[in-house]
């Protein structure tokens, strides 16, 4: 809420934006996880550890490609 005056975003009074700010948090949509969250299927924990490990590894991999170009 711009200025903390209870006007809301559009000056329209308080509830009136999408409850993405500080003042929204017991509006929340999703599992917090960002906005596209609420259309993500729910996945096991073993399934979402093997996620983030591959994803860990694709940063990895990115990271020596760019240590590589820094070194020449």
């Amino acid at each position: 809420m711009p200025d903390r005056d209870g006007t809301g975003p559009t000056g329209e009074g308080p509830r009136t934006g999408n409850g993405l700010g500080q003042c929204g948090q017991g509006f929340r949509r999703g599992r917090g996880r960002g906005l596209g969250a609420r259309r993500l299927p729910i996945l096991s924990k073993v399934d979402e550890i093997s996620m983030l490990e591959e994803e860990k590894q694709l940063i990895e991999n990115r990271l020596t490609e760019i240590r590589g170009d820094i070194n020449g």
